[in-house]
């Protein structure tokens, strides 16, 4: 942690984003029709020590790669919270309702699915759609 900065974040969403951009069009040539896009895309997102909006640092990016995407198929989109202490790649027990608030208003517009990557996801679900239908 004690390396992380806000231009660093930026720096390696944005080179992240880029690669993934390469690869889905590789794919597509290759013939393959699914790609798992995994969490370590964008770095401390969930994590506490994240304060930097790198959603609107990267919407241009991740607009122009979700209508790629979004021309082939649904969008499915993981949406996970990381616990604050314990092993590297917990998930925490339950959505924070305000963060999961924020990100379904970054997402908005975008035709996709959010699949929930957390322990208790009965409970998560219903405050999930809760929060979308308001």
């Amino acid at each position: 942690m004690a390396s992380y900065s806000d231009e660093l974040l930026i720096e390696k969403v944005s080179a992240n984003l880029s690669c993934l951009e390469k690869n889905l069009h590789l794919n597509k040539k290759e013939g393959f029709d699914f790609f798992r896009i995994g969490s370590g895309i964008i770095p401390f997102a969930s994590h506490p020590v994240c304060t930097c909006d790198w959603v609107a640092h990267s919407a241009a990016d991740l607009r122009r790669i979700g209508s790629y995407i979004k021309r082939d198929g649904v969008i499915i989109i993981d949406y996970s919270e990381q616990a604050p202490q314990g092993r590297r790649c917990v998930h925490k027990e339950h959505i924070t309702p305000g963060r999961f608030r924020k990100f379904i208003d970054e997402i908005a517009g975008i035709d996709c699915d959010v699949m929930l990557e957390i322990k208790d996801k009965e409970k998560s679900a219903y405050v999930a759609r809760k929060i979308v239908d308001s």
